[in-house]
Order: C-alpha cells, then structure tokens, then sequence
C-alpha cells in the first residue's frame, strides 16, 4: 500500500515551546510559489501511484503560523486532494473556519493536559498561557457545526500521566483521538530521554483516558513512528524518522517524489495499519 496521506510540515515556526517536540526545522521556510511546487509533486505522486482517497495532511510547527496557510489550503483543494490539519488550536478562528467550509476534512488538535500547571511544564502555552478550554470547547463545536471532523491528539509522557484527559474528549466530542507515546529524536529533543514512560505506564494511561463513543481510536507506542509516516519539512525535503536519527531523502524542488519514494525506508505495513480502519 502506497501512502495516501503526506505529512507536510509547512513552518518551522511555531508559539508554543513543547519542551518533547522533534518538529525542529532550524532553516527557512519555502515561499507561497515553492510550496505549490511541493504540492504539485505530490501531486503527480499521488497520480503516479494511482493513489485513491488522498490527502496532505497540513503540520507544523504551527501551521496557522505559516502566512500563505489559506491560499495553500485552496490550493490543493483545487487538485482535488483532501486536506487536514494539525494544530495547537490557539490561533483558530470562527472567520478561517468559513473559509475553510468545503475544503478541510479534518482538524486535529494537540491536547495533552487539562491542568494549567501540567501544559506550563510542558511548554504548551503562550506567554499568556494555556488554551482556555472555554474557548476551545466553542472552536471544537464550530468544527462540528461546519461538518468538518475533529481530531484530538494526545502525547503521553511522565508529566502528563496524572491528568484527566477523558472529561475533555468527553466535551469535545473528538471523531478521532490518537494517543502517542512522546517518541525521542536524536539532536531534536534527546534531552528529554527522562520523560519518555514505561509500556506499563502508557498503557495504564491510554485505559484510564479511552474515549470510544463513536470515535477511531489510534494508539501509537514509543517504536511505532518509526518509518511509518510519510513526511516533508519546511524546506521540501522528505524525511523520516528512521530508528531515533532523522534522515533525509531528497527535495521535492529538485527531484520528482515519485522518484524519492523509491529510496525512502518506509514501513508499509505500520503506515497500513494506521488507516485500515473507515477513516476520520
């Protein structure tokens, strides 16, 4: 199975420091005319490989941060290509919402904890602090309300394992929730080794916080990102997760993707496993 879903990591940039984020591109973004080259040759995959139910799944960073992120958004809509987003849900807003009516599937967003203190220890807040979870419930039901779905996120790591996180599903009313276990990338986030849980406690936490009404539950443990996800980084390159050490494989502004794939150690049957079951 050929990947349907592409991650593409558009900014560098982002206004939360999560203190176990590897999403660390240290160079320049692309311009609105090189993403749209990226896009086109993900396109052109996606023709290639005869590709059924694509998508570009939109990251970060923060994507909201990237400035071309609603002419982006059109732009492969236009192709016919499913669009999705993950967000920290801070710069959400009712206006981008209408423009996005019709062209984003999905919304997802990072929750890892209800307690102001747990998401300060984490790093995700601004200076003024956490997302006020008042507020995200209105964005999340405005989600609804357009028909698009709402995915919530969800990084385990040992500050985080105390938190009630099911009373918030439970308001949200998630279609997806993914839980995963925070994953450690050399010269990325390695310092941060210490807060990596055991199985034990992982699993205890994924049972304590299971939100299953009418919602795609996706678990993911600490080996299971390995070369499993398809992705671009905020310079065109394909990269992977490869065993711990981030790699890369070629530029999509210099080198067609379909040519790329060829060379990428992707796992398969982990990237099929992942969307086996009726997609959200």
């Amino acid at each position: 199975m050929k990947p349907h879903v592409i991650n593409f990591h558009i900014t560098n940039r982002c206004n939360y420091q999560c203190k176990h984020c590897f999403a660390r591109f240290n160079q320049r973004e692309l311009s609105l005319d090189e993403a749209k080259r990226v896009i086109d040759s993900i396109e052109e995959y996606f023709k290639e490989a005869q590709v059924t139910n694509s998508r570009i799944n939109l990251a970060g960073g923060e994507p909201l941060i990237y400035p071309y992120i609603d002419e982006i958004i059109d732009y492969i809509s236009s192709k016919g290509i499913k669009v999705s987003m993950i967000t920290n849900g801070s710069l959400l807003t009712e206006e981008r919402f209408e423009k996005w009516k019709g062209k984003v599937e999905t919304i997802g967003i990072s929750i890892d904890a209800k307690s102001k203190e747990t998401n300060e220890k984490i790093g995700r807040c601004t200076k003024n602090g956490p997302l006020d979870l008042t507020r995200l419930k209105g964005v999340c039901d405005k989600i609804h309300k357009l028909g698009i779905k709402l995915k919530i996120n969800t990084v385990i790591s040992k500050v985080n394992l105390k938190e009630d996180l099911l009373s918030i599903y439970k308001q949200l009313k998630p279609d997806k929730v993914k839980y995963l276990c925070v994953h450690i990338i050399e010269n990325k986030n390695s310092q941060m080794q210490s807060i990596v849980p055991s199985k034990e406690e992982f699993d205890k936490f994924v049972e304590m916080n299971t939100y299953d009404n009418n919602c795609q539950v996706v678990i993911e443990n600490s080996g299971y990102m390995t070369n499993s996800y398809f992705m671009i980084n905020p310079q065109g390159q394909v990269y992977m997760n490869d065993n711990g050490i981030e790699k890369l494989y070629g530029s999509c502004l210099e080198i067609p993707l379909t040519k790329i794939y060829d060379s990428v150690p992707l796992y398969e049957n982990k990237f099929e496993e992942r969307y086996k079951r009726k997609e959200n």
